[in-house]
């Protein structure tokens, strides 16, 4: 389960970035620093570094005479542009892979699968942040993705109708992952849990510390297991799906429940007895206390509720 700590070290442009070799003595360390990283992340000061009119559009710019003249020492060094590009490759790659773990079906629908319409797609989401990518926070990275998708990307083309449904699945997954990193270890339910009927019924269940509803005009289960859903049709109906992480160590799990299932779901909120939960959907629907009972068991086997 992630926490939001690295897969593997970040190429970030920001914090401590590669740059050029050091400027000549005397070059306010800070200030250089501060420069190149300017230079990294504003297109109109990269544009007019190199077309070498950084002096010329000086004013335009605002730029003083000492950001100027480091400057004119990156411009020196034949090294420079590509120290700049390899760093808005090496993220634009990162973060590629990163969009492609953790909401593949958003980036499917988005790019058809060309990977390198990904890569274009990502740069100019990176340049619209000025290259300031979030390093090992990946879930945080997908959720600001999201919104520019949502502002910006579906603005200015016309895309699939299931792209925001899709979309929506995806960020409520990666904001159910980012969940975990606030929910104490020994909140954790622990499972498979086992006990007598007798123990079950005496029991008051609760939502495990990481579950969410969520409702979409979509059945999304025949994409869900596939790296490539070309073909593959979705069925345009409303669907509820239970998104939960079980503990730690287990991956999330997606579970669909049908409208009866939602309203026992929605019972197990810590107040009442599974025995009295049952009574009452017997009372009020008719449903057998033994069916009832044994779905709740299955809930708090899994990890979705805990007691």
């Amino acid at each position: 389960m992630t926490n939001e700590a690295p897969r593997r070290p970040a190429a970030r442009t920001g914090g401590h970035p590669a740059g050029p070799a050091p400027l000549e003595s005397g070059t306010d360390a800070r200030r250089a620093v501060e420069v190149w990283l300017r230079l990294v992340r504003d297109e109109a000061i990269h544009l007019a570094f190199t077309e070498r009119r950084h002096r010329e559009l000086a004013r335009e710019l605002g730029l003083d005479e000492a950001e100027l003249a480091i400057l004119d020492q990156f411009a020196a060094r034949p090294g420079t542009r590509w120290n700049v590009e390899n760093i808005r490759f090496r993220a634009t790659e990162q973060v590629s892979v990163r969009l492609s773990m953790w909401m593949p079906l958003t980036v499917w629908l988005l790019t058809g699968g060309n990977q390198e319409w990904l890569k274009d797609l990502t740069f100019e989401y990176l340049t619209h942040h000025r290259w300031a990518d979030l390093g090992p926070y990946a879930l945080t990275e997908c959720e600001r993705f999201a919104g520019f998708v949502r502002q910006r990307v579906v603005l200015r083309r016309t895309f699939d109708p299931r792209l925001e449904p899709i979309l929506a699945f995806e960020v409520a997954v990666v904001q159910s992952l980012k969940r975990t990193r606030d929910v104490p270890r020994d909140a954790w339910p622990v499972t498979p849990w086992s006990g007598s009927d007798d123990e079950l019924r005496s029991l008051r269940p609760r939502p495990g510390p990481v579950t969410r509803i969520v409702e979409l005009p979509l059945d999304l289960t025949p994409w869900l297991d596939t790296p490539d859903p070309t073909g593959i049709a979705l069925r345009e109906e409303r669907t509820i799906y239970l998104i939960y992480v079980p503990s730690l160590e287990r991956p999330h799990k997606v579970q669909i429940l049908a409208e009866g299932a939602r309203l026992v779901f929605g019972r197990c909120s810590g107040g009442d007895t599974i025995a009295e939960i049952a009574a009452a959907f017997e009372a009020e629907y008719g449903l057998e206390p033994a069916a009832v009972q044994s779905l709740i068991r299955r809930w708090l086997e899994t990890g979705a509720l805990c007691a």
